[in-house]
């Protein structure tokens, strides 16, 4: 089987609905930063697997990767039985990021790199954003306000596990 169709040589692609698009069109620049996502949420999940009681984050992590499948669906096809698949909804989320968040507090701002796992829960978060973003420029196009949520709330979640993995970096001895 060959991946390679020579249909996109000309600047267009297919989506799932069969239009033709400019590759630079809002529904693919959506979909292109979701599939950015999914592969440092990726990437997340097997840094992860090193730190201690990661696995439910893991588990997290991959329905997340789930959902992302039908989001990019639903932006691609407009057909909202896409929607009806996602099993990550808002208010889960919120108790995922109770949970990350319990017994944290937070005091000025976050300066990524405390350890890999967590600089790459910000570099999820930074890009989810720009999901965000983007989707704004495709409510132009299609209506998803059910994504904007999603994407949203997805972004308050990559920043509460970046702060639940962060481990405090101990200051540099002084020197005599």
């Amino acid at each position: 089987m060959t991946i390679y169709t020579r249909g996109g040589d000309e600047g267009k692609t297919s989506t799932l609905g069969d239009e033709r698009l400019a590759k630079d069109h809002p529904v693919l620049e959506a979909n292109g930063t979701l599939d950015e996502l999914s592969a440092i949420v990726g990437l997340t999940r097997v840094r992860g697997a090193t730190m201690a009681h990661f696995a439910p984050v893991a588990a997290l992590l991959r329905r997340l990767q789930d959902d992302f499948v039908h989001l990019g669906a639903y932006i691609s096809s407009g057909d909202e039985e896409h929607l009806a698949r996602i099993g990550l909804v808002p208010e889960v989320m919120e108790k995922a990021i109770d949970a990350a968040m319990a017994d944290r507090e937070l005091e000025g701002f976050i300066v990524p790199g405390a350890n890999e796992v967590e600089a790459l829960f910000h570099l999820a978060r930074t890009v989810c954003r720009r999901f965000e973003r983007r989707l704004i420029v495709l409510a132009d196009k299609r209506p998803v306000p059910a994504v904007r949520t999603y994407a949203n709330r997805l972004s308050d979640l990559f920043f509460a596990l970046a702060v639940w993995s962060g481990e405090p970096i101990e200051p540099e001895p002084e020197t005599p």
